[in-house]
Formats: structure tokens, sequence, C-alpha cells
């Protein structure tokens, strides 16, 4: 929060990219765990992810991240959810702006539905340049096919639920 995003959170933020943020998790921490949803997760719908925690006993601490699709460059994130392997945890993770690119909420920028155009960023004005929480979606963009109605939302974003799957 209040920093600049990193390439590999911008990256995440705006085009759904989870290779830099894992390849800088290798880099700087050999020895954590992670594990990466296999596919893009819609809006109301649910993905079970497995990590494989090789730790016996003690706490973990487990971070999520991922894309919010119909943005420019918003992002969910949980940071450090503790979780001891006994007890199932449930842990709310709000809407976050990378701060990457202008939310221009036009379309010809916007990779995720109804949009679908990956990899194009809007250049046209400075982004705010730090991570901030978002603002979500109103509508005012100047090719405004976001509907806010139908795509806005109101934090928390996502729900995470960590549980031992195997003794």
């Amino acid at each position: 929060m209040g920093e600049e995003a990193s390439p590999e959170l911008a990256a995440l933020a705006e085009d759904g990219l989870t290779d830099p943020l894992t390849m800088l998790i290798d880099d700087m921490y050999p020895k954590f765990h992670y594990a990466v949803a296999g596919d893009a997760v819609m809006p109301g719908k649910s993905v079970l992810v497995k990590l494989e925690i090789s730790k016996r006993g003690g706490l973990s601490w487990i971070s999520v991240a991922g894309m919010l699709v119909t943005t420019n460059d918003a992002f969910f994130a949980a940071h450090n959810i503790w979780f001891f392997g006994k007890e199932k945890v449930t842990a709310y993770a709000v809407a976050y702006d990378a701060g990457s690119e202008w939310n221009s909420e036009d379309c010809a920028f916007i990779p995720g539905p109804p949009c679908g155009n990956p990899g194009v960023h809007d250049d046209a004005a400075d982004p705010e340049g730090y991570v901030h929480i978002h603002a979500g979606i109103h509508g005012v963009g100047p090719n405004p096919r976001v509907n806010p109605a139908m795509h806005d939302w109101r934090n928390p974003v996502a729900k995470i639920t960590i549980r031992r799957i195997y003794n």
C-alpha cells in the first residue's frame, strides 16, 4: 500500500500473468511454497487450489492474490493469513488498484470479459503510481462498455477458505 507496484505485481493486476510473480518468489524466497490456480476464476465462481506444505507443526503464513478480470489494473489480495493446520480458516480479500495503468474503463484496454483485450495498455494518461484500495467501476470512461450494474463490486471481493485436506 502506498508504494509503486513491482513489475511482477503489475503483470498480475493488468493481465493476470502469474509467471513473473512465481519467478520472483522462486528467486527471492526459494524455500517458500506456492500454488497457482489453473485457469481464470470468473465472478461468482470458485476454485480449489492445493498447496503442499512440507513443514510439520507450527504456523504457516499464507497469502493469496489474483487479478480482477474486468479492470485495467485491479487485483485482490489477502496477506499473511495464519494457518495452524488444524481448523479451517476463512479470510476475505479486498480489491486493490496496482496504480500501474490509468483506470479509463475503456474496453480497448481491459483483458477480461466483456472486453477481451489482453496485453493492451492505456498510455493516454498517467497512472496513479502507487498501490491503493480500488474505487470500483463507475461507467464513466471514454468507451464505457463496462457496466457498473454488472461489473462493479464492494469489498470484500474474494472469500478464501483454507483447510487441511489430508493427515
